[in-house]
């Protein structure tokens, strides 16, 4: 699912993810 992407804007989708679970 990640794809061409800065590490930060990945670490911070992954908290909004965890955020709506």
């Amino acid at each position: 699912m990640a794809t061409s992407g800065n590490p930060l804007t990945i670490k911070k989708r992954s908290a909004k993810n965890s955020e709506l679970m």
